[in-house]
């Protein structure tokens, strides 16, 4: 490979080219070859060139950056529910970036699962009342405990009911991917307590959506960096929220054993101690993600299948129900909300 100055000024273009693009094969032309650069009456030249080839080093990477950014674009847009505008609660978005979010997707190599159903039946809608009349369960759980006179009625044990306001990043549409963040430990090798999940997402105000069967995945967890990244309404939300919530008991259980203990608890001591209903502040949260020793865990969903004769026989079922009146004379019924 010949960079002289008596080169062209394609012919410097092509050899930094070379370089970038196949840097093994330069780099054996080079032991045999060599550069010249002469010294000769033209230093301009020789800038002039070196100003080429920087450019032409500096501008591949910044084109592929903006490829990604485009192509992530392009998929948000797609992984976006066509017939409902999804709101999310501003102190909930981790507003973390979609190449950080598709990355996590894609290093699990999950991809959207095919479905062939009518769009309008795949789009049907049912309440959260419904539900939970129908099924049993708290209206309210993300996880609806169903008591076992239920099950033994129905079969369904499974439910995961993700309100996107809270968990922007959850799938909007049925059969694709999306993230589940939540409070976990940092063991990456962690499997999900169970094997599928018979999933439902908030669109709207009492509009919940069938979206399929779902395995959930550890992904890697929000890294320091990523964390320090959110903004402060986001961080304190979360934390006080770890405060208060029964997901957080285990993480308040680890914040209090390491300053009682003065070491890192075993899994079998956090077992032992979560009945002691520990109490921390959210700051101490806070400083826990700041120093590593705690992380937001996150998990891949992953469409594995899609219950076609569930969501069929919820439509026929909501179609002839009607919700109990919450307040007023027994007996009394309200009229159901058509989406």
């Amino acid at each position: 490979m010949d960079l002289g100055v008596k080169d062209s000024k394609e012919d410097v273009k092509n050899g930094i080219r070379a370089l970038v693009e196949n840097p093994q094969a330069a780099i054996e032309e080079r032991a045999e070859v060599g550069f010249k650069i002469e010294d000769t009456e033209s230093d301009t030249k020789i800038d002039v060139r070196m100003a080429e080839v920087f450019e032409l080093i500096s501008e591949r990477p910044q084109k592929r950056r903006r490829k990604i950014e485009l192509e992530n674009i392009k998929r948000d847009q797609e992984h976006k529910n066509p017939v409902w505008k999804v709101e999310v609660k501003k102190n909930y978005d981790l507003g973390l970036s979609l190449d950080t979010v598709f990355r996590r997707i894609d290093d699990l190599n999950i991809k959207e699962f095919p479905i062939n159903l009518d769009d309008e039946l795949l789009n049907e809608t049912v309440t959260r009342d419904f539900l939970s009349s129908t099924f049993g369960g708290n209206s309210q759980a993300t996880f609806p405990q169903i008591s076992a006179k239920n099950v033994q009625k129905h079969g369904f044990n499974d439910f995961m009911c993700l309100n996107l306001e809270y968990n922007p990043r959850a799938p909007q549409r049925a059969g694709f991917p999306g993230l589940f963040f939540m409070c976990s430990d940092k063991d990456l090798r962690s499997k999900w307590r169970a094997d599928q999940q018979r999933v439902f997402v908030r669109i709207a105000v009492n509009v919940w959506l069938y979206i399929g069967q779902y395995s959930l995945i550890r992904a890697a967890g929000l890294t320091v960096a990523e964390w320090k990244t959110l903004s402060y309404n986001v961080k304190t939300t979360w934390a006080e929220n770890v405060c208060s919530m029964d997901w957080g008991k285990r993480m308040r259980t680890r914040i209090c054993l390491r300053k009682a203990l003065r070491r890192e608890p075993t899994v079998e001591e956090v077992d032992q101690n979560q009945s002691n209903n520990f109490k921390i502040t959210s700051e101490e949260v806070v400083e826990a993600y700041n120093s590593g020793k705690e992380m937001i865990g996150v998990w891949g969903m992953k469409c594995i299948g899609y219950d076609e004769a569930f969501q069929r026989d919820i439509v026929e079922k909501y179609q002839r129900w009607t919700p109990k009146q919450k307040s007023g004379g027994a007996g009394k019924t309200q009229k159901k909300k058509r989406n």
